[in-house]
């Protein structure tokens, strides 16, 4: 909930241009995959995962995360990674529990259903930002106004 709080009240403005110093990687449902071209952040290395059920594969897509990281360390030395998760909640904690103890220095942001503020186009993906809209609009509006979606 502390992630969506940010977005109501603007906290996450910023943070597209923290991610474009870094090597991102992005954990999230195939829709998510238009940020980067939304933000104006460079590609990030996509690991999808499905919208529901992903603990059921929770050991595969770690194997990815872990494989994603491992190659972007490689290909950037002495750049710290970003991993941008949106599984949220017990799922969330899982993975970043268990990948901290593999890659202590990469740095593990897990924003869940607060990702949505820049996919408000995709209803399915909004529906816990319909009360807040209005609000969220005047304090993100920037990263809003790609978005497409005028009102929710």
């Amino acid at each position: 909930m502390a992630w969506k709080r940010w977005a109501i009240l603007g906290g996450l403005r910023d943070l597209p241009e923290a991610l474009r110093r870094r090597p991102l990687i992005l954990v999230a449902r195939e829709a998510f995959s238009v940020l980067a071209e939304r933000l104006d952040l460079p590609q990030p290395v996509m690991v999808a995962i499905p919208g529901s059920r992903t603990q059921l594969i929770r050991r595969p897509v770690l194997a990815r995360i872990e494989a994603a990281i491992q190659d972007q360390l490689d290909r950037r030395p002495g750049e710290t990674p970003v991993v941008l998760l949106q599984s949220g909640a017990s799922l969330g904690y899982w993975f970043v529990r268990r990948l901290r103890l593999k890659f202590p220095k990469v740095i593990y942001l897990d924003l869940g259903e607060a990702l949505s503020i820049w996919r408000l186009d995709n209803t399915e993906l909004t529906i816990w930002i319909e009360p807040y809209w209005q609000q969220i609009k005047t304090a993100c509006l920037d990263p809003l106004e790609s978005t497409g979606r005028d009102q929710p």
